[in-house]
């Protein structure tokens, strides 16, 4: 499965979100891309969107979208731009990684033939207590 993460965000905070978000992503893909979760999806895109209020698009709507003839969830979250800024980087882990689950109980809600959720859900909460995410 292909794992794709990438941000909206402003400033230093965006910055750090990126350092968060790019490792997850890089063990996520590293762990988890060859493992067979079904035909059903191939491809699942998160986008968090985490800015400001002064800054155009900061409430923007959320997108969740599942391209069925490509295979591709493409989700697009709000990540709270104050509670990052107000959390230490523990907290800010926290988030991204709720986050990052909130958009796997959205896919499953989708209820895609041929895709195992449970066992992605599973394993990606297992990779996020092993590497201190939660």
């Amino acid at each position: 499965m292909n794992i794709f993460f990438t941000s909206v965000a402003h400033g230093k905070l965006g910055r750090q979100l990126n350092e968060i978000y790019m490792l997850m992503n890089r063990t996520l893909s590293q762990r988890l891309g060859e493992k067979d979760y079904g035909p059903g999806l191939g491809k699942w895109f998160l986008l968090f969107i985490m800015l400001p209020p002064d800054i155009p698009g900061h409430d923007d709507p959320e997108r969740i979208r599942f391209e069925k003839k490509n295979k591709v969830f493409d989700l697009r979250l709000h990540l709270s731009n104050a509670a990052f800024h107000k959390a230490d980087e523990a907290g800010r882990k926290a988030l991204v990684t709720s986050c990052m689950m909130r958009s796997l109980d959205l896919i499953e809600a989708k209820a895609i033939p041929d895709f195992n959720i449970q066992a992605l859900k599973v394993n990606v909460a297992a990779i996020a207590s092993q590497e201190g995410w939660t």
